[in-house]
């Protein structure tokens, strides 16, 4: 059974646009955090691209059709560099874009990903040890605490 991953405002618009423009995405974060572990509050809606250059003009593209939201900085070739990024869309949107360093296999974890929906767009939600590698490497008292509740549940 799909189960449905609660979210904010116009961010089933990002989503409809981002699916529609064909960009490949992971949910993480607190919405992905609180699909496996439901007591969890989370805040926004935080969306892993796939580090490719198709994925990166999808963004671009589907950015671009909110006119609040500025895509004059944005270019598939800063967004396919190998560092990670960050692109807060929260002038219309209550989420960020992010794009993760070149050494993440995008491809296992999207395997590893379990599906869920976003209104009615069938989106990838990040497995719990997809989760646990992003956390690790995080001093963020918020992510230590997210991997205390991962740790807490079976599997």
């Amino acid at each position: 059974m799909i189960r449905d991953i609660a979210t904010f405002g116009a961010n089933t618009e990002l989503v409809e646009a981002l699916t529609r423009r064909g960009a490949r995405f992971l949910v993480v974060g607190g919405c992905a955090m609180r699909y496996h572990v439901p007591t969890r509050i989370a805040d926004d809606l935080d969306l892993l691209i796939e580090p490719t250059a198709n994925s990166a003009a999808a963004v671009i593209a589907a950015l671009s059709e909110c006119p609040l939201i500025s895509t004059s900085n944005l270019d598939v070739e800063r967004m396919t560099q190998p560092q990670k990024i960050q692109i807060p869309v929260k002038i219309h949107y209550h989420a960020d874009i992010l794009k993760p360093a070149n050494d993440f296999n995008f491809e296992k974890h999207w395997e590893q990903a379990a599906d869920a929906r976003v209104g009615h767009t069938i989106v990838k939600v990040a497995s719990r040890d997809t989760l646990r590698e992003f956390l690790i490497c995080s001093n963020e008292e918020k992510h230590k605490n997210d991997l205390q509740l991962l740790a807490s549940i079976a599997g």
